[in-house]
């Protein structure tokens, strides 16, 4: 349940409410509208059906070929469905996961930066180990 906080203008006003649900095999989605004098739209995007009483049969959005699907009554049980693939589709081009060429070269990367990795390590390694320049050096007899 939503509330708005703000003052309405009288008429007609359009509220977009937009949000995700994790899938689950039989989708069914519910829902109730608390306005008895409002419509309610269930909007499906392409390539996916919905199922139920009262919905009314869909309409195409010209802008992103959604189905509209228009509820008729106060409450809606609807099943989702993933539409059969149609033979535009099937015919179309495909996608291609094409990785950059970086990737090509990925394992002489790694060795040349683990190889700079360990030569620092060995030199620092070296540093510490060597006797301090600073130190009086004792001579033998004084």
């Amino acid at each position: 349940m939503y509330k708005v906080d703000v003052p309405v203008q009288p008429g007609e006003t359009r509220f977009d409410i937009s949000y995700t649900v994790p899938f689950s095999s039989p989708g069914v989605f519910a829902g109730k509208a608390l306005d008895r004098e409002g419509r309610v739209w269930l909007v499906a995007p392409q390539g996916v059906t919905l199922k139920g009483d009262g919905l009314q049969p869909p309409r195409q959005d010209p802008s992103t070929r959604a189905s509209v699907y228009e509820v008729k009554g106060r409450e809606y049980k609807v099943e989702l469905a993933a539409a059969a693939a149609s033979s535009e589709q099937e015919n179309g081009p495909s996608l291609d996961q094409i990785m950059p060429r970086i990737y090509g070269s990925v394992y002489p990367i790694l060795g040349l930066a683990f190889g700079v990795l360990a030569l620092g390590f060995v030199l620092l390694y070296r540093m510490s180990a060597a006797p301090s320049a600073t130190a009086p050096r004792s001579r033998p007899g004084r």
